[in-house]
Order: structure tokens, then sequence, then C-alpha cells
């Protein structure tokens, strides 16, 4: 076993590269993770310090733990999150007098980029308790159920320690070092793949991949002393990887432009906000937005990134919160309705079309709702298979969806997803519609008791084995003779969130001639297209 050096590696982004760097959650949990590496590359620890110098191999490599002892965290109940100090504080001292510990944690920094701040992410939490676990902080949250969307956080107390072991097949190279490893190319051609990765955990289309990064890839214990990966790379680089991944590369080179701008923003709009316990800034997950390294990366999507390097939207001077979703259903949603935290600088939902002929009916409404969801109307997400023959099925299967579940099978799920016995179902009453029609506060009707479900997220994971397409539906109920439920069918309109950009909708306007920055401007009212920050003077790190 080889001592560290303090000579350091030559890095893989050069002083002339001023743009953003990214750190991306790939993985975690593993048990022991295998790579090979393509060119040159060094090895450090996670001090800096050189393990294995800069030298080819082609030989697989091996990382496992060591020993170790996991993080230590408190636990607490988010009420909600403000923008403004002075009402997350007055929230916190009503809540107080009505008997709860609350207190005020501020989160997010400013973000800037190459010199200039482009908004502010500084937030404010109201939490209440202080919990050694999350089962203690779970019973809190029934009292802020009917107000608020609460959930469980934890704060990092103790980071993990203990040692990992970085070693080549032949057991030739050997080294252990404290909590992980830093692989460092030669440059930005040389990639990192890593077997073995799990591919969307939780849905239906779960399964392993082999995935190649370019960049830095960090090899790192996790807070429950398993192994962990993260890549370090320049934004476009990163978003190499994220554009293919959110939307088919084979969608008009309109509509990829639009993608890689939106995509640009939301990263840069996210970061001091997200995982705030962990080394990364997002994760490589729909969490925050899909990255596949460059395992997906397309020529038709780098050109997409490349010609819009540096563009993002900004409104009112400051820089927007641009989140999108594949189908909108033919409205888009208001994103400041959709998460418990609300989007600074967010969109407005708008109609999905480019006519001014459509028939708009008031989604709030349960008619309204309903009318609308059994229908086809003519907006852009509904556009015929001839127009964008990439993924007919996979339009057509989202933009209007039907599930039907028997009495017991719902129940199961209820209770499942919920954590709540509701004992037998017998009606959900929708409380709330947003502008999109999707619901925002629902009450499940029991034997047992009733269940008040707020946010579409929660209402789409409460409802499903998996998640609802979108939480825009409505419910049929097939009775017995005796009153029962036997049968219930939720019949709904798009897949995702609905929030921002629809991207089969940008598709569809691309196809009809709109540029990527009237795209832009239609799903985000009031933008203006800015560039915050310039490509290195080598563009060898970019493409």
């Amino acid at each position: 076993m080889k001592k560290p050096s303090s000579k350091k590696p030559p890095a893989a982004d050069s002083s002339r590269d001023t743009r953003p760097q990214i750190r991306v959650g790939l993985l975690e949990g593993y048990e022991k993770i295998s790579l090979r590496v393509n060119g040159p590359f060094a090895v450090e620890n996670l001090k800096g310090e050189t393990l294995r110098p800069m030298a080819p191999s082609n030989l697989k490599w091996r990382v496992r733990v060591e020993e170790t002892v996991p993080s230590q965290f408190i636990y607490s109940v988010l009420v909600t999150t403000f923008a403004d100090k002075e009402e997350a504080i007055a929230l916190a001292e009503n809540l107080e007098k009505e008997g709860s510990h609350a207190y005020v944690r501020s989160l997010g920094n400013p973000v800037e980029v190459q010199g200039n701040i482009l908004r502010d992410n500084t937030r404010y939490r109201v939490q209440v308790g202080n919990f050694e676990n999350s089962d203690d902080a779970e019973e809190l949250l029934e009292l802020f159920m009917d107000d608020y969307a609460p959930r469980v956080v934890r704060e990092l107390m103790r980071r993990v320690t203990g040692k990992v072991e970085f070693f080549d097949a032949k057991l030739e190279e050997s080294w252990v070092s404290d909590d992980g490893v830093r692989i460092i190319p030669a440059d930005l051609t040389v990639e990192t793949k890593i077997h073995s990765v799990r591919v969307g955990t939780g849905f239906r289309w779960e399964t392993e991949e082999d995935r190649s990064y370019s960049g830095i890839v960090e090899i790192r214990l996790d807070h429950d002393g398993k192994l962990s990966a993260i890549s370090e790379v320049p934004i476009d680089v990163y978003l190499r990887g994220v554009v293919p991944s959110e939307m088919p590369a084979g969608f008009p080179h309109e509509a990829l432009k639009a993608q890689a701008v939106a995509a640009r923003s939301e990263v840069l709009a996210k970061l001091h906000t997200k995982h705030l316990n962990d080394p990364f800034d997002v994760c490589g997950t729909e969490h925050c937005q899909v990255y596949a390294g460059v395992t997906q990366e397309d020529p038709r999507t780098n050109e997409a990134v490349i010609e819009t390097s540096g563009e993002v939207l900004m409104r009112d001077g400051i820089l927007m919160d641009a989140v999108y979703s594949a189908v909108c259903g033919g409205h888009t949603e208001d994103a400041a309705r959709v998460w418990a935290s609300p989007p600074i600088n967010a969109a407005e939902g708008i109609w999905c079309t480019l006519h001014d002929d459509l028939k708009k009916i008031d989604l709030t409404t349960e008619d309204g709702a309903r009318e609308w969801i059994l229908s086809k109307p003519k907006v852009c997400c509904n556009i015929p298979a001839k127009l964008l023959p990439v993924a007919p099925d996979y339009i057509h299967r989202h933009f209007r969806w039907e599930v039907t579940y028997n009495r017991a099978e719902f129940e199961k799920i209820i209770a499942r997803n919920t954590g709540q016995d509701i004992g037998t179902f017998y009606d959900i009453i929708p409380l709330e519609r947003g502008v999109s029609g999707r619901l925002m506060h629902i009450e499940i009707l029991g034997s047992n008791r009733n269940l008040k479900i707020k946010k579409e997220l929660n209402i789409r994971r409460a409802l499903s084995p998996t998640m609802l397409e979108s939480s825009c539906f409505i419910v049929d109920i097939q009775l017995d003779e005796e009153g029962l439920p036997v049968e219930i069918t939720l019949s709904g309109a798009g897949w995702g969130h609905g929030a921002g950009m629809c991207q089969v909708g940008a598709a569809h306007m691309a196809v009809k001639g709109k540029t990527y920055q009237e795209i832009l401007t239609h799903y985000y009212r009031s933008s203006t297209i800015s560039r915050c920050y310039s490509l290195p003077t080598s563009n060898d790190s970019c493409e």
C-alpha cells in the first residue's frame, strides 16, 4: 500500500474555464463499485493528496468499504417555507402560541456566475421539533395536515466517517483512504465507466446499466456508510448528459435548444436549495434532473447545448425557476402551487395552444375538469403522430390516460403509501384544483378515518403502486348492491407536474416553425433570454 503524495495532479479543467462547476450525485447505497477509465487518470484522497499519479490503465478498478460510522441526524417537521423572513417568523410565533415548539431555519445563498448575482436563493423554513429518530417526528405530521403540506426533514449533525479501499483487478495497486477517493482524468475526453448503475429506482422501468461519465468522479461514503458516486463537471458538460435524458434527441432542433436553456436555468436556480445534507449540488434522478453522463449523449442534443451555451431565462432581472414537464395535458400549472416550497420567480399556468379559438374551460371546477379530461382538445401536446413520429405511443399514452383498481387493491395501495389504514374505502373528495385541473388537495373517505392529502406529488404517490401520471384526474366509482365501491377508475390528463414548459408542446411548436426563443417566451411569460457566462478560450473542455 502506497502513501499519499502532497503533489497535485493536473486538473481536469483549466483556469480559463470559469463556467459553473456542477457536482452531481450519481448513485448511493452500493456495497462495492466497479469502474474502468479509458485514458490517463490520477487518484486523490478527499484532502487533495495524490494517491496515484497520472497514468493510463486498461484494468477494471474496484472500490469497497473498509470500516464506517454512519452519519448522525436530527429530525423535525418542515411546516412550510417562505422567501420572506418576516413571514416565517410570524408563522413560527403563531405556532408557538398554539403550543408547538417552532423555529425558523435559513438556507440557501445567492447564485453568482462569473461575478454576477443571478438570484438570491435564501429561504426560510418554519420547522417544529427536534428528534433523534424520524418516527417521533412523523407523529407530529398530522397536526399540520389540514393547513399545510408538512414533511419530515433531517439535518446533519455528524458526517459519516470511515475508510475505503481503491484497487485494481490484478491487486497490483491498492490504497486505503479516509472517506473516499477522487478520480481525476487528464481531460474531459477521458471517461470513467461505472458498471451496474441502478436506473429508474422505484419506477416500473427500473433496471441496471453501465454508465460513462466525463470529468472528475468522486467515490465516497454515503450517510449510511455505503458507497456513493459524484460527478464534477462544467455546466455545459452536465447539460450534454441531461438534455437527451429529459427530452428525446429526435425532437426538432428548436425544441432541443429550448430544453437546453430551460435545463440550464433550472440547475442554476436550484443551487444551494436541494440536497442540503449532501456533498453535491443536485442528484442525477427525476428528483432534480436526469443525468446519464456520456452514456445518453447525442450529437443533436450536444449541438443544442453548445448553440445556447450560457443562455438562461430571466424575468425582472432575476433568474427564473424554469421547471418543465413531459406532457401538460393542454394547460400548464402555476409552478408556485405545485411544491410545498414554492419556486422563486416561477412560471404561471397557460393554455398549451397556438389557436385563439380553443374552448377555454374553468379547470378549477369539477364540471370543467371532467369535460376537459374526457375530451381531446386541439392543443400542442395532442400532436398527430405524423408530425412527430419519434415517439407517438409515448405521447398518446400520456396525453389522456386511465387506471382502474378494485377496492381491496386500492385500500392496500393507500395504506402502503401513506402509512394510514383508512379501513373500507368510500370515496375521494376533490377539495382544490389548480388552473390546469390538477388536484392540489383531496380527502379520502374511509370507514376507519378520513385522510386529507395536499400537493400534487403527494396525491400522485398516494394513489398508485408507483406514481400516477399526473394529479389532473377525475374519479368514477362502481358500487355494489350495498352501495360499497367495487371498482375505482381514475381518468386523467398529462404526465408530470405540468408546470413550466410542456416538452411535447414545445416539440409541436418547433414543428410549426417556432424558434426556441418563441417557445420559451410562450411557456415562461414575460421572460427574456440572457447569456450569463461565456465559453472558455479553448472549447476543448466543452466539445
